[in-house]
């Protein structure tokens, strides 16, 4: 327990030409992130465990990816949001979530589309819906954006792949249709029109797709 109490993490910041560090360290017994010599956050030992956990992993991610030293500074409200939620979270899949959006909004090679909105998304998944999307970014990993947003999935795959329940697949994807990342498949009728125009059936969660917002959050995650 020791080693881990000890533990001091930094991670740099920046915005409008301004830069800085937030340190993240236990002293004297108690948890504290400061920028500076400013005090911001006093950590309860809940998240504190969930920080070290976190931030190894990010530490290791980082290493893997060759970016230590050289991580494009995130501005503030980007980095303290992260940080803020990702050390509230103690479900794996869901805190893997938070350390490859934030190892991968460093990494400036990736030229990513940065939105709160994508934190949004995250901050409201469960594990299933995480489980979900990592599936789907397996399936589309190598293709296309075009290819990618056309790509039909299914909800009897979804099922079988992930052993999961009927009702588990629809309420998780009632929130993940609510938050932009999937639409259901429209398929036109062509046998037969109405005043002109073909009638579309909806598939609703039976066959979906993924969304350019969708897209862009699994590009995030990669």
């Amino acid at each position: 327990m020791k080693e881990e109490k000890d533990k001091i993490y930094e991670l740099e910041f920046g915005a409008d030409g301004y830069t800085g560090k937030l340190k993240i360290q236990n002293s004297n017994n108690r948890v504290l992130a400061k920028v500076g010599d400013v005090l911001i956050d006093k950590l309860s030992w809940f998240r504190w465990n969930n920080a070290v956990k976190y931030l190894d992993k990010y530490n290791k991610l980082k290493k893997e990816r060759h970016l230590d030293g050289i991580e494009t500074p995130l501005p503030p409200k980007y980095l303290m949001d992260i940080l803020n939620n990702a050390f509230m979270e103690d479900e794996n899949e869901l805190q893997d979530l938070w350390v490859k959006l934030l190892v991968n909004w460093q990494d400036s090679s990736k030229k990513l589309d940065k939105r709160p909105i994508y934190i949004n998304i995250i901050k409201s998944l469960t594990s299933t819906e995480a489980k979900i999307l990592e599936l789907v970014k397996n399936i589309i990993s190598g293709k296309s954006k075009d290819e990618s947003i056309s790509s039909v999935f299914y909800k009897e795959s979804f099922i079988k792949l992930l052993k999961i329940s009927n009702e588990d697949y629809e309420l998780s994807m009632i929130n993940l249709f609510k938050n932009g990342c999937f639409e259901s498949v429209k398929i036109k009728n062509i046998g037969i029109t109405v005043g002109g125009i073909h009638p579309v059936e909806d598939m609703g969660m039976r066959a979906i797709h993924l969304t350019l917002l969708g897209f862009n959050l699994l590009h995030s995650l990669k």
